[in-house]
C-alpha cells in the first residue's frame, strides 16, 4: 500500500469508514430508548450521616497524605501558628503560689490568661480548618455536585467531614 496521504484517505473512505459508521448507527439504535438521569442511580440509596462522615473523612485524609504540597502547607501553617501562640503565652504555665491562691493578686490575671489562650486556640483551629475547606471548595465543585446528586453525601456531612479532617492537623 502506498503511504501517500491521498491514497490513505481514499482507502479509509472506501473500506473503513462504512464499517465504523455502521457500528455507530447500530449502537445508537440499540440505546435510543434508554433515558437515565443522575437521580435514577441513587433512587434507593440511603446512607446514614455517620457512614457518610467516615467515608469523606477517610477520603480527605488520604488526599492530604498523597498531596505533598497541601500536606507541607498545612504542617507549616500549624507550626507557624503554634510558635506564634507559644511566643504570646510562653509563661502562662508557671505555677507560683500567688497564681494558685484564689485570694492572691495574680489569680484573676492568670485565669484570664488561661481563658484567652483557650479562646485563641479554639479560634485558630476552627478558622484555619474552615478557611482551608472553603478555599478548596471551588476546586471540588464538580466532584461535590456529582456526589450530592448521587446521594453519596449530604452537603453538611461533606463540609463537616472535610472540616474535621483538616482540624486534626
Amino acid at each position: 500500500m502506498d503511504l501517500d496521504f491521498k491514497a490513505l484517505t481514499d482507502y479509509y473512505q472506501k473500506n473503513e469508514e462504512p464499517m465504523v459508521l455502521d457500528r455507530i448507527y447500530n449502537d445508537n439504535d440499540k440505546f435510543s430508548n434508554l433515558k437515565v438521569t443522575f437521580s435514577d442511580f441513587a433512587k434507593d440509596r440511603a446512607n446514614n450521616s455517620c457512614k457518610q462522615f467516615v467515608a469523606i473523612f477517610k477520603r480527605n485524609w488520604q488526599y492530604l497524605k498523597r498531596n505533598p504540597r497541601s500536606w507541607n502547607g498545612i504542617v507549616f501553617n500549624g507550626v507557624f501558628t503554634g510558635l506564634l501562640t507559644l511566643s504570646l503565652y510562653i509563661h502562662i504555665g508557671r505555677w507560683t503560689p500567688e497564681k494558685i491562691d484564689p485570694a492572691g493578686p495574680e489569680f484573676i490575671g492568670w485565669i484570664y490568661n488561661l481563658s484567652g489562650l483557650g479562646f485563641l486556640l479554639a479560634n485558630n483551629i476552627s478558622f484555619s480548618s474552615s478557611s482551608s475547606v472553603i478555599l478548596q471548595m471551588p476546586l471540588m465543585v464538580p466532584v461535590f455536585k456529582r456526589e450530592v446528586a448521587n446521594k453519596m453525601y449530604t452537603p453538611s456531612t461533606y463540609f463537616l467531614g472535610r472540616f474535621f479532617s483538616h482540624m486534626i492537623l
